[in-house]
């Protein structure tokens, strides 16, 4: 289902036409509010237009549904365009990962965080701080960027403090029983804080919906919008890439099967 919302300004009474994507079948048509006759023929439709400002809506149904690669509907206008803006609403049901148009529209911010935590992964893995190796660092990271920065940050803290409680543990013996009883316990507060935040992470990847960070010009993980300034007659057409919810949830089962097995 599509909807056209137009802003008309005419100096003289006419007819002026709009352009509809291929087996599109015109449902609904008004001007200024007030419902309109049906003129369709082919991809073609006809709005009665007198001098003056108008407000026009358009609203058709299209034969095809949400696929992997969507793109938004072929519209002509009749006329150049100022001020326009495309919006795209997906389903709950999909994984969007990855939107194309105009400058000034959604980005999806989780690829560049998950570089950056790819890059974390391996540094603390080279520092041989935690007893993690770079392909497990990576593939925890993976799933933590499903969860809070704080979540991701404290069992980070974790797995390095017994690194070090490991790597120390000689000088540790040796201070005073008091300081020793006193790391054991921060250490055994940490470990629960740690697993609270992995069984947060698992819990969230199961059952909650994929945070892939999308923003810009007002968007979010569903709604998707972009605008441009000065459009020809046919409208601009930004696509998005997106996947089934189930997909999603396969990865995160595949990941918290590996986390509970390693």
């Amino acid at each position: 289902d599509a909807t056209l919302a137009l802003a008309l300004r005419s100096s003289q009474g006419g007819q002026h036409g709009i352009t509809l994507p291929d087996a599109a079948q015109l449902t609904s048509l008004t001007v200024d509010g007030q419902p309109q006759p049906l003129r369709q023929e082919g991809r073609d439709v006809s709005i009665p237009i007198a001098p003056g400002a108008h407000e026009v809506v358009l609203g058709w149904r299209e034969d095809r549904g949400v696929r992997a690669l969507f793109e938004t509907s072929e519209v002509g206008l009749g006329v150049d365009a100022v001020n326009a803006t495309v919006e795209l609403t997906l389903p709950e049901n999909r994984w969007l990962l990855y939107t194309h148009g105009p400058r000034l529209g959604p980005a999806v911010l989780f690829w560049s965080s998950l570089f950056v935590v790819a890059g974390l992964a391996i540094l603390v893995a080279r520092t041989r701080w935690t007893p993690l190796r770079t392909g497990h660092g990576l593939l925890l990271g993976l799933g933590l960027t499903q969860a809070s920065f704080l979540a991701g940050a404290t069992v980070v803290v974790w797995f390095v403090a017994l690194g070090l409680r490991g790597r120390y543990a000689s000088r540790l013996r040796a201070l005073k029983p008091g300081l020793f009883t006193l790391i054991q316990l921060v250490l055994g507060l940490l470990t629960v804080a740690a697993a609270a935040a992995l069984i947060h992470a698992i819990a969230n990847g199961l059952l909650g919906t994929p945070d892939m960070r999308v923003a810009g010009n007002g968007s979010s993980g569903n709604l998707l919008r972009w605008f441009v300034d000065r459009s020809p007659a046919a409208l601009t057409r930004p696509w998005a890439l997106s996947l089934s919810i189930w997909w999603y949830r396969a990865v995160m089962l595949a990941w918290s099967m590996w986390l509970a097995l390693a």
